[in-house]
């Protein structure tokens, strides 16, 4: 090794390297580690491939940085207050709203993502609830 003597800019040059190299590890880390929260499923959303068909539960999870990110659903139940104005059979009109729980079946989250999207529920439930409103009213 011989001489392990510095001058000033060789330990500045040695700090800079070491720095850039432990920023570099931290941004490389950080883009290839996700984690999912309790009571929420993930799956990865590949730019090459599209939805992977993999559910992750609970945890620290891998990911392919700058290829794959992933799709995060909260899995429990949620309630959700919606109104319908409906009419009724003697031809009145009649506020309603109804409380529902919904929450969605954790092994068919890739399916909704694809057909629906991440705000399913605005989709799916107003129209759901309408009809079946005006089915107990009339």
């Amino acid at each position: 090794f011989g001489n392990l003597q510095m001058n000033y800019k060789q330990q500045l040059a040695a700090i800079g390297g070491l720095m850039g190299s432990a920023a570099s590890a931290y941004s490389l880390y950080k883009s290839s580690v996700y984690y999912v929260d309790p009571g929420h499923r993930a799956f990865k959303f590949n730019k090459i491939s599209g939805v992977g068909e993999t559910i992750y539960r609970e945890g620290f999870h891998l990911k392919m940085p700058w290829f794959e990110r992933p799709v995060i659903y909260d899995v429990r139940s949620h309630p959700r207050v919606i109104q319908s104005k409906t009419g009724s059979a003697d031809l009145q009109m009649v506020n309603l709203s109804l409380r529902v729980l919904y929450r969605p079946d954790p092994t068919k989250l890739p399916g909704i993502y694809r057909y629906l999207g991440v705000d399913y529920d605005a989709r799916v439930l107003p129209s759901v609830v309408n009809e079946v409103l005006k089915s107990v009213v009339a």
